[in-house]
């Protein structure tokens, strides 16, 4: 009986892998991995309807740089694709320029904007840096981010929590990428400061990290935030994640790799305030930034969730216990689906080490008895 319903199983493996759904690159639009937590974070502060509007207003120019691969030409030392009058929207120029950070925080897949702006009369320049002047340049690394993310979701699309695909991810990151130096100091480059960094060189500073945590953890559907703030006693960036409870969580895939381990992934408040302390709305300039939302204290339990909103033996955590979840092991056991890291556990149901017909017997009999 066991033997018979084992080939049943196989004979279905086909079927059941086959409706997977993938991001591809050519869907992918200019808000794709965004946020509106910024700009609804605006409405809060005083003349928050007119920095809203001037929110919108900068945004929809910076998205149609996206697809617009005109080469940028200089002005008075400048690379500007777009002037904006922040007096028209009753602004001054410290809340415009706070406008525009908040909306850069906002939209990680806009590589090419420039972390600095400049102010002429009452109009606030929007600037790309020198590497991204040229279209062309631009437009190939649409290319190879794009392909990233499309890559990146194949990856985690079928992980079932969300601290999963954060986890796995991480690990992808920090394993592709190195932190990037100018002799011993962190690198001034313009990729290195953009999702470029990482993903087409393979290295940047925090901010590459960061905003590229964002923007992939966004485009498959998670909550994740980009923090700016002081680390250590140095300007560092990194993220903010909601995970399956609910609760916010910290996330520093740069220190993480710099270190060599995992201890600011998932964490709580607790142990990652002792030396992260972020922006606030008092500062000015880059260094305005909304109000976080309150994370957990403690790190994310992971084993300990698992345990209080799922069944025994639910592999795939569909929230039952069915043939499906003897399927996955059947498959990892052909070599249809190898299974890899948490589930993988999951499936180890006896846990001597390896996935085996014993786990298959194991999750057989108690199917049988349910």
């Amino acid at each position: 009986m066991m033997m018979r319903k084992t080939v049943c199983v196989f004979a279905a493996l086909s079927v059941f892998f086959s409706g997977a759904v993938s991001v591809h690159a050519e869907n992918i639009s200019a808000d794709a991995g965004s946020t509106a937590y910024g700009y609804d974070f605006l409405a809060q502060t005083a003349n928050g309807e007119a920095k809203q509007a001037f929110y919108q207003r900068l945004k929809s120019s910076a998205e149609e740089l996206f697809s617009d691969d005109r080469d940028i030409e200089s002005y008075k030392g400048y690379n500007v694709f777009d002037t904006v009058s922040y007096s028209g929207y009753g602004l001054d120029k410290n809340e415009a320029k706070e406008v525009y950070f908040t909306m850069r925080n906002d939209m990680p897949l806009l590589f090419y904007l420039s972390p600095t702006v400049a102010v002429e009369g009452d109009k606030l320049l929007m600037l790309v840096p020198e590497k991204y002047a040229e279209g062309q340049t631009r437009a190939n690394h649409r290319t190879d981010i794009c392909d990233y993310i499309t890559q990146c979701s194949d990856m985690l699309k079928d992980l079932p929590t969300s601290y999963e695909k954060a986890s796995a991810f991480e690990e992808m990151l920090v394993s592709s990428a190195e932190f990037a130096y100018d002799g011993k100091r962190p690198s001034s480059d313009a990729d290195a400061h953009s999702p470029v960094g990482v993903i087409v060189n393979g290295k940047g500073v925090c901010e590459s990290y960061a905003r590229t945590f964002q923007l992939v953890m966004n485009c498959i559907g998670e909550e994740c935030l980009f923090v700016a703030g002081i680390g250590g006693n140095d300007a560092h960036a990194w993220n903010i994640m909601r995970l399956d409870d609910g609760r916010y969580y910290y996330f520093d895939c740069t220190w993480d790799d710099i270190k060599g381990d995992r201890t600011y992934m998932a964490s709580g408040s607790d142990k990652f305030s002792a030396d992260h302390t972020a922006y606030t709305p008092d500062g000015t300039g880059a260094k305005f930034q909304a109000d976080m939302p309150p994370t957990s204290a403690e790190d994310f339990d992971y084993d300990k969730y698992i345990k209080q909103n799922y069944h025994p033996y639910d592999i795939d955590l569909s929230r039952r216990t069915d043939v499906t979840d003897l399927i996955h092991i059947c498959a990892h056991l052909k070599g249809i689906r190898h299974l890899s890291g948490k589930i993988a556990e999951r499936a180890d149901i006896n846990a001597d080490g390896a996935i085996n017909v014993t786990d298959i017997s194991i999750l057989s009999n108690y199917l049988k008895c349910k």
